[in-house]
């Protein structure tokens, strides 16, 4: 049996930050990956999407020339250019990770992985060897997986999933996408600007249910300005086809129902972490909620293991997979650490962006904090102006009796950029007459963060 300082399981985002700071301590790592380097985010997530989403502003910018005094047009869309770019993209970055690795002197081991002790794994290769290591310290980053569409009461043949729907070879004249998360929404935008009708449905009473309720009713109402409709507290009941051979999905609400006749259903409903298959029962590993439980040093109840990314339940971010692997080596390895949720930037790539930090209006007021609310609209915003996108709405929540700065809300252009600010100053626990004291040059989106947080004061 081969031995390890740090066994890594999984080469997504998580696995693959874990075994660069496992070897950048020092350690001697192998990493376990049965498909390819990257996960899910990489392959079929966060990059081909947004990638695609600059296809999509693309289009909507040239519909957009007239704001600038232009005329102008593109050729027709051609699929297979834009996939053979989107594919090159994945694979630069898919080497990099690669190349990293080695110049790391990381070990990868490209099969499945199985436990068969605390911290002993027995990999299948997929040539069909196989290969026992053991490791003084093992990290679990096995990611999450789509949800099945059974949940739905649908069968798979009849929706598209998720992380495949850029294997579609067209453009549908007109689909629904169930799920209002951020993955529907941004596939929501991606063919609403390439000229799909798109129809999004979600069970739950309003989209984003974990976002503040004000920027999540702005967003909506600027999404369904550009043509996205949405259907509410509603659930597919049922789902045929027509002689057309377009879907026709009947939409229940517990009041009323109706039938839509759509070319396609994408299921956007929705993850879950994926411990299937890995031996975790037989080692005792502690699952809660379908995921493996960790303490705030991202270790699990055996010691010497631990866990990070999406595996762990949530929430099922890229770049909180990334922290929490760096904190669990960091705990592995004896450097010391703690994963702070608080501090964690959370975005929705649409048409325009939602960026968000920290506590929501909402949750403040249910933890009883007496707060105040500091606001600035993207429309009086010089930059904005000048970009022609002048949607959207700044929004500071800060506590009123010491000034703490509670949440950040962003929605407008690049407000995934603009949010960096204010997570750095919620890490810095920056108090109101701080923040206001970061001067932004003019003309920029800045500004609007800036005139926010003075009123808050």
């Amino acid at each position: 049996m081969d031995a390890f300082d740090l066994t890594v399981v999984g080469g997504g985002p998580a696995g693959y930050a874990a075994a660069i700071r496992g070897a950048e301590l020092g350690a001697r790592v192998i990493l376990i990956e049965k498909e390819t380097l990257g996960g899910t985010c990489v392959n079929r997530g966060c990059i081909p999407t947004k990638f695609t989403l600059e296809v999509a502003h693309a289009f909507r910018s040239i519909d957009n020339l007239k704001a600038f005094g232009l005329n102008g047009s593109l050729e027709p869309l051609n699929l297979k250019r834009v996939a053979a770019r989107r594919n090159a993209v994945v694979r630069g970055i898919v080497d990099g990770m690669a190349s990293a690795l080695r110049m790391n002197g990381v070990q990868v081991e490209q099969g499945s992985a199985r436990f068969e002790g605390p911290r002993e794994v027995a990999i299948t290769r997929t040539d069909g060897s196989s290969r026992r290591v053991a490791a003084a310290k093992v990290i679990i980053a096995t990611g999450a997986v789509p949800f099945p569409v059974q949940v739905l009461g649908l069968e798979e043949d009849q929706v598209v999933g998720a992380e495949h729907v850029f294997d579609m070879d067209y453009i549908p004249e007109s689909l629904l996408i169930v799920g209002g998360g951020a993955v529907g929404l941004e596939l929501a935008t991606i063919y609403n600007a390439l000229g799909s009708q798109v129809t999004v449905i979600e069970k739950l009473p309003r989209i984003l249910p974990r976002e503040d309720t004000e920027m999540v009713g702005l967003l909506k109402e600027s999404l369904e300005q550009s043509g996205v409709s949405f259907e509410v507290g509603s659930a597919i009941s049922g789902l045929d086809k027509d002689e057309n051979g377009n879907k026709v999905a009947e939409i229940s609400n517990g009041e009323y129902s109706r039938k839509i006749s759509v070319q396609e259903v994408i299921a956007a409903h929705g993850r879950m972490p994926n411990i299937t298959d890995l031996g975790l029962d037989q080692i005792g590993i502690t699952i809660e909620n379908r995921a493996v439980k960790t303490d705030a040093r991202m270790e699990t109840n055996i010691q010497g293991v631990y866990a990070a990314g999406d595996v762990t339940g949530g929430p099922m971010l890229s770049h909180v997979a990334s922290a929490q692997a760096r904190v669990a080596v960091d705990n592995a390895l004896g450097a010391g650490g703690s994963f702070n949720r608080r501090v964690i930037p959370r975005c929705i790539y649409t048409l325009p962006e939602l960026a968000c930090v920290g506590m929501t209006e909402e949750e403040a007021r249910e933890k009883g904090r007496k707060i105040k609310v500091g606001t600035a609209s993207m429309a009086v915003n010089a930059r904005a102006a000048t970009m022609a996108s002048r949607d959207g709405l700044v929004k500071v929540i800060a506590d009123t009796n010491n000034g703490d700065l509670l949440g950040v809300h962003i929605l407008g252009p690049m407000a995934s950029e603009m949010i960096a600010t204010a997570v750095l100053a919620l890490n810095l626990e920056c108090k109101t007459h701080d923040f206001a004291q970061v001067y932004q040059a003019h003309p920029t989106l800045g500004e609007a963060l800036d005139e926010a947080i003075k009123r808050v004061r």
